[in-house]
């Protein structure tokens, strides 16, 4: 996470520089290729050295690029694939509540001023408190679909069989009535989160590391029980071509 973040960090200066400099756009569309094809299947990557770390496994630096880019169409289609999904799912909270703010606002208020979050603030307050609240309850199902699919990178990673499509699918079925307890796990590293800025993201080159072990270890316990319970086969994790 914190090398893809350094990788990316030169072309998101350079897209604000390319505001003022038009020679610069040609760099900031080559950052934006660069996340488009690199950032998934480095994330995979991630993923599978979490997964070798929680089971005493020994890996090393370049594990990330090497599980990443193994089988390279398959993960980048899976993840793309989820990234799409949670896209559509975000669309049910953006549409009614861009509808919202045209209608309440005024028709051109989006669209003309410079900063209309603070237009709306200004000149209708409860209107604008209502429209986020609003966002906030659509955002909900969002929010459980991306704990559904939360676990399709460590099945991309472990299970070279699997499609891209099937991963995604296989996470849904692991975490079926165990989004509490994913829920409950991501919130209990609010207290770490906060700290980030008070430690100026130091905090981060030891809270990366322990929160996506953390992680892998609980794919493991749920993927055990799902496995134990029939909710899912070894064979489908394994499949004869």
């Amino acid at each position: 996470f914190i090398l893809a973040s350094l990788i990316i960090a030169p072309f998101q200066v350079l897209n604000k520089l390319s505001e003022h400099y038009t020679f610069l756009k040609i760099y900031t569309f080559l950052g934006g290729v660069v996340s488009f094809v690199f950032i998934p299947v480095y994330y995979v990557g991630i993923k599978a050295s979490a997964l070798n770390v929680s089971r005493g496994e020994r890996i090393s630096v370049g594990q990330p690029f090497t599980e990443g880019f193994t089988g390279y169409w398959r993960k980048l289609g899976g993840a793309l694939w989820k990234q799409l999904l949670l896209m559509l799912w975000l669309l049910i909270a953006i549409i009614p509540v861009t509808v919202f703010a045209v209608v309440s606002f005024g028709l051109n208020s989006i669209g003309d001023l410079a900063n209309p979050i603070n237009h709306f603030i200004e000149t209708n307050l409860p209107g604008f408190l209502f429209m986020l609240l609003l966002y906030l309850v659509l955002m909900i199902p969002t929010f459980i679909k991306a704990l559904s699919y939360s676990f399709t990178e460590y099945i991309l990673a472990e299970y070279p069989a699997v499609k891209a499509r099937d991963a995604l699918k296989l996470s849904m079925r692991i975490t079926y009535g165990r989004k509490w307890t994913l829920f409950v796990f991501h919130l209990s590293f609010i207290g770490w989160f906060l700290l980030i800025p008070l430690t100026f993201g130091l905090i981060l080159f030891y809270l990366i590391p322990y929160y996506e072990i953390a992680t892998a270890t609980l794919y493991d316990s749920l993927k055990t029980f799902a496995l134990n319970n029939g909710i899912i086969s070894q064979s489908e994790l394994e499949p004869i071509e």
